[in-house]
């Protein structure tokens, strides 16, 4: 084994601890809402626009509606199904989108250094001047409500933090043992970075993005419900909770209350999760 691979080996712990049942929990509960988002086209007990009238704000367990139905006489269980898929689509391109163009933002300034890293530390500045949800409504004047165009302008508002952190790791490896060692080896940068560096740093990233994917569920979610984003007669959970106000007038907490508790316990156990995945990188 070369020098590198055994300073790279060694720097790399493993973690013996068993996991946390809470933790398994959150694993297990997402895994279930990521599979019902995937199949929810063919498994929801009713379609989930048909419209009911005599059904209206039915409560949970009313004829065959396991959680009731919405002020349209939907079935809440269906909708809330369908709904998972766009709750999950648009976060999980904000995360792809913003984590790669953070990773190379971050590599490239915290490797090059000098007048790379002060010019793109300067555009990364400039960007966390604009608040995600300003730059969603801006690309819904120019592109019109969607998915589409929220979810690529709030990766450009969450690449800043993923580039400040990434370039902030590169710098803290570039000053050990076995990055040195590569450099004396003759291994290029873009090697040492993707073989070595990477690796050793990519828990980190991946809890960064894991937040990311938290925060953006929650923005996404508000985008949907103040009408910019997923129109009707789609689902998607914002956008139920948005529909659903009008039945919490007359008394039914229902429509709104199976959202916004799924929104609460995605986002609760993806933030459980990427702390987690921290917590062992840094006991290792």
């Amino acid at each position: 084994m070369s020098a590198v691979g055994a300073i790279d080996a060694s720097y790399v712990r493993p973690d013996t601890r068993r996991r946390s049942p809470l933790y398994l929990s959150c694993l297990i509960f997402l895994g279930l809402v990521v599979l019902v988002a995937i199949v929810a086209p063919y498994v929801t007990p009713y379609d989930p626009n048909t419209v009911d009238l005599l059904a209206i704000n039915a409560p949970p367990g009313t004829a065959g509606h396991l959680l009731g139905t919405d002020q349209n006489g939907r079935d809440l269980l269906s909708r809330l199904m369908l709904g998972s898929r766009t709750a999950l689509l648009g976060p999980l391109i904000v995360t792809v989108v913003a984590s790669a163009l953070g990773i190379v933002a971050g590599a490239v300034a915290g490797s090059a250094g000098g007048w790379v890293d002060a010019v793109l530390s300067r555009i990364i500045d400039f960007l966390f001047a604009f608040p995600g949800l300003l730059l969603a409504v801006f690309a819904v004047a120019l592109f019109g409500p969607g998915l589409l165009a929220p979810a690529l302008a709030l990766s450009i508002a969450y690449t800043p933090l993923g580039a400040r952190l990434v370039r902030t790791l590169v710098i803290r490896e570039s000053s050990k043992d076995y990055v040195r060692a590569t450099r004396i080896l003759g291994f290029s940068g873009t090697v040492t970075f993707g073989r070595h560096v990477l690796p050793n740093i990519a828990p980190v990233i991946l809890s960064q993005s894991l937040l990311g994917f938290a925060y953006a569920v929650v923005d996404l979610a508000a985008i949907s419900y103040l009408g910019l984003g997923i129109q009707p007669p789609s689902a998607d959970w914002g956008l139920m909770i948005s529909e659903g106000q009008s039945s919490v007038i007359s008394g039914a907490i229902w429509p709104v209350f199976w959202p916004a508790l799924m929104i609460v316990l995605v986002v609760a156990c993806v933030n459980y999760v990427g702390e987690h995945i921290v917590d062992r990188f840094e006991r290792g």
